[in-house]
């Protein structure tokens, strides 16, 4: 602004003001005749100079403003490979912990192999029945480990929202920065755990993580990406093109619930020592499921083992009860055209507890039943992929299946016993 009043200034006196220029030019040597014609020398340079500051004064701003901003951009990213190579699961203590020296080695060596190693996958996805153990395995196996980033999904949020929100970067690519350079400073590569509780169940955010592990675990190879599905169904959508480790947690045998330290943190939880027969009635109950041992033995420590027990009966129950309204309510496949769930509890029943059903005994595939037993949120029979069959989930539901009625429209037998349609005989 003040540059361009000057210039007019100037102008203004070489052609308005052409006596006061005059004048000003007698007074420093220079002729009228030359003054008509040109600005001093002096003038020209004044006038020169001032433009080239302001054009210097402009250039030094705009450089000022992109170095700042740079600096800026910089402590960003700074930031965020500090929380990536400072981020790690701690565990106060594990007294509470029933160790599983086998899954942990197995899942160890899956997990934190080494960077040479010949067979190695970037996903690995860590699932199992409902109140297993995953958490409790995976902390034990990760604990005081830098370079392991917690991610928490939900349905309203994406692996790259939840991960920036994380950094303080919003940016794929700065993301992809970040973990290299961690990754140079850690001397191993970060890990990014995403735990899929169950309620996740919006399959364009499965879908996100997928393609998440594929990016960054895959492609550009800059972490290890391991997904801790609450449900197997959920861990079936998030198919890593492929190219994934699944690793299956398996329930607690009633062996298992025999030894030393099961003993032990069983009279943590209840406040004395559980008698054996104690132990039959709860793993009868719910199984090997640790989780809702706990939940039992706390319970019971104020309320009494009996009355426990008979609470978590009648969640067993209603869980039953839902489950019998699949049929009626569009069955198991896209479009609900296998209504042969109820079917399927019964043949699950009159298999023994410990060996199950094969999968190749009903038409749907299992990841179809796993969907739809995830979004009724009822899981009294389960599909065991280690075995490839269907069981109960406890001896207890395993009684009660054959007592599910059947509903209207469910299928009473496979292969159907008549040459019509199963859409038909469905009742579709």
């Amino acid at each position: 602004m003040f540059r361009t009043f000057f210039v007019a200034q100037t102008k203004a006196a070489r052609y308005g003001w052409p006596s006061m220029y005059r004048r000003m030019c007698s007074a420093n040597g220079v002729s009228s005749s030359t003054a008509d014609r040109q600005i001093p020398a002096s003038k020209a340079r004044y006038i020169i100079g001032i433009g080239f500051g302001t054009v210097a004064s402009f250039g030094s701003f705009v450089y000022f403003h992109q170095q700042r901003g740079s600096l800026t951009w910089n402590y960003a990213l700074e930031g965020a490979i500090r929380t990536i190579t400072s981020s790690q699961v701690r565990v106060r203590s594990f007294k509470d912990n029933i160790p599983r020296d086998e899954l942990f080695e197995e899942l160890k060596d899956i997990i934190l192999f080494p960077q040479d190693a010949e067979c190695k996958s970037w996903l690995v996805s860590v699932t199992g029945n409902h109140m297993v153990g995953k958490s409790q395995l995976l902390s034990q196996l990760l604990n005081g480990r830098k370079g392991v980033l917690h991610i928490h999904m939900s349905n309203e949020t994406t692996p790259q929202e939840e991960v920036s929100s994380i950094l303080g970067i919003e940016n794929a690519g700065h993301v992809a920065l970040a973990l290299a350079e961690a990754e140079r400073r850690l001397g191993h590569k970060p890990i990014l755990l995403f735990d899929i509780h169950e309620r996740v169940t919006d399959a364009r955010i499965l879908d996100a993580v997928s393609g998440f592990a594929k990016t960054f675990g895959y492609d550009k190879a800059l972490a290890k990406v391991v997904v801790m599905a609450s449900i197997a169904a959920t861990a079936d959508h998030i198919t890593g093109d492929g190219r994934k480790i699944d690793f299956f947690v398996p329930e607690f045998t009633r062996s298992e619930l025999d030894s030393v330290e099961a003993k032990r943190v069983f009279e943590m939880w209840y406040g004395k020592p559980v008698p054996d027969s104690d132990v039959d009635r709860i793993f009868d109950l719910v199984g090997g499921r640790i989780g809702h041992i706990k939940g039992i033995l706390s319970s019971a420590k104020t309320k009494g083992l009996d009355e426990a027990l008979a609470s978590m009966e009648k969640v067993l129950v209603r869980a039953l009860t839902r489950y019998g309204k699949i049929d009626e309510s569009g069955g198991f496949g896209h479009d609900g055209q296998y209504r042969v769930a109820v079917w399927l509890a019964h043949q699950v029943a009159h298999c023994p507890f410990e060996q199950c059903l094969p999968e190749d005994s009903i038409p749907v595939q299992a990841e179809e039943v796993g969907k739809t037993l995830r979004d009724v949120r009822t899981h009294p029979i389960f599909f065991d992929p280690r075995i490839e069959r269907y069981c109960a989930r406890s001896p207890f539901v395993h009684r009660h299946l054959a007592a599910i009625p059947f509903q209207p429209h469910s299928l009473r037998e496979w292969p159907p016993a008549q040459p019509r349609s199963l859409k038909r005989l469905s009742g579709a």
